[in-house]
């Protein structure tokens, strides 16, 4: 395979050298962008997955090939030799579709292609759910009237060990249970008075906030 590079030595550095990590939903779209150097443009790029020395090409571009599209199953790979870079997509994701890829370009010589580390996650671990909701209160007694304005927050975020690709449990874990922590007082009411409950290691937590006035 040849190069246009203007000399005739083969090139160690093909593609710009790094690492990529990705995150994509499972059953979406992914892509990967890998910009190279000058003078690979007609030259085979690639994208292959595995460790560095056992890597398995999954597709590659035909040379001289215009335009420089190519498809195989669930992956396609399309080269921008104007920007020197060549994109390639996953469709239809799926959670064995994580692990280690790598870009490069095909040369005499050898190359050094850019790590990826891809992430493929179940659909609900992406999900965030929040919600506000405010609520008036009235606490009466003999001598005092206490109006207090309840703001809730809730904002729920699953850890990566319960979204990771290698669980099979197609239902979520159970968040757990809510522990409640009462700090009203009727006889001495505070202007600001904060309850927080908490949710197991499945999520970040609930926090409460009460603000109130005295009459």
């Amino acid at each position: 395979m040849t190069t246009d590079s203007s000399n005739s030595t083969a090139a160690v550095v093909c593609v710009l050298s790094g690492v990529i990590t990705m995150r994509w939903k499972e059953g979406g779209n992914g892509h990967i962008n890998c910009p190279y150097d000058r003078g690979y443009k007609n030259n085979p790029k690639y994208l292959s997955k595995g460790t560095y020395r056992d890597r398995v090409v999954v597709i590659q571009t035909q040379t001289h090939r215009h335009p420089a599209v190519t498809h195989k199953g669930r992956f396609s790979l399309y080269d921008d030799t104007k920007r020197r870079v060549f994109s390639v997509t996953i469709t239809n994701l799926v959670l064995e579709d994580s692990g280690t890829y790598w870009c490069g370009v095909d040369t005499w010589g050898p190359d050094q292609p850019t790590e990826v580390r891809l992430t493929v996650v179940r659909g609900w671990c992406l999900r965030m759910y929040s919600c506000v909701l405010m609520i008036t209160v009235t606490c009466c007694t003999l001598y005092i009237r206490v109006d207090f304005i309840l703001s809730v927050f809730l904002s729920l975020s699953l850890y990566d060990s319960i979204c990771s690709p290698l669980s099979t449990a197609p239902v979520p874990p159970n968040p757990g249970s809510i522990t409640s922590r009462p700090l009203l007082s009727t006889t001495h009411p505070s202007p600001n008075i904060t309850m927080t409950t908490d949710f197991s290691n499945s999520a970040t937590g609930t926090y409460i906030t009460l603000r109130g006035t005295a009459h």
